[in-house]
């Protein structure tokens, strides 16, 4: 993630459209496409959401949901119980669309071409933005602008470069009121967390990994 190994943004919400239906050279796009698209969550969980076919006519009126049974790469199966959500391709004439994700409460995640978490709004309209340079993330906005540009609910920064083991890790995390938090990094894994902007204390997590390994199992905080 972008604070380091075993740490992540609640806002690293990805997805990857596997385009299985194009690229499965026995397949018939029309009549029974397998389309395949796996989204990452905030804390990393992977679920698969597929459709495998739908009666011929506009591919528009078709969308993905997860189901049971869906295979692994490793040859085994897995299910998604318990996620109610649709995601549709919000374009059909390109392979770089946007998607959009629709919950059973009216909340919608809408997803860059990239794949990246965009926008998130919920059933009454309310809706946060998130900026993304370089391919982090560099802000998120709030909806509060009266028709404008809305208002900075939160600025990121990063380190000026990244290593073969992890892309530029977040330093700081400031929100429109000066306070937020700095990060600091010993190796690999995340080492501490101080709040910033407090008049009277500067508050400090620190965290303390298993020496037994290198895969960021936190051991004490």
């Amino acid at each position: 993630g972008l604070a380091g190994i075993g740490w992540k943004l609640n806002y690293e919400i990805h997805l990857i459209d596997h385009w299985f239906a194009l690229n499965n050279p026995n397949g018939v796009y029309t009549d029974q496409p397998y389309e395949w698209i796996t989204l990452f969550l905030g804390d990393g969980r992977p679920v698969c959401l597929k459709f495998l076919s739908y009666a011929e006519g506009s591919p528009t009126s078709c969308y993905l949901v997860s189901e049971t049974n869906i295979p692994t790469m490793m040859g085994s199966t897995e299910n998604h119980y318990g996620f109610f959500a649709k995601l549709e391709r919000m374009a059909w004439d390109t392979l770089s669309p946007e998607y959009r994700l629709s919950f059973k409460s009216g909340d919608q995640w809408t997803f860059n071409t990239t794949g990246k978490l965009r926008e998130i709004r919920d059933a009454v309209g309310n809706y946060l933005t998130i900026t993304y340079t370089g391919g982090v993330i560099t802000q998120v906005t709030d909806m509060l602008g009266n028709g404008g540009s809305g208002r900075a609910s939160g600025t990121f920064t990063y380190e000026t470069s990244g290593t073969a083991r992890h892309c530029p890790r977040l330093l700081t995390a400031t929100d429109p009121n000066s306070k937020g938090y700095s990060l600091a990094y010993t190796g690999t894994t995340l080492s501490s967390v101080m709040f910033t902007g407090h008049v009277t204390t500067t508050p400090q997590w620190s965290f303390d990994y298993y020496a037994a390994n290198d895969s960021g199992a936190l051991e004490r905080i």
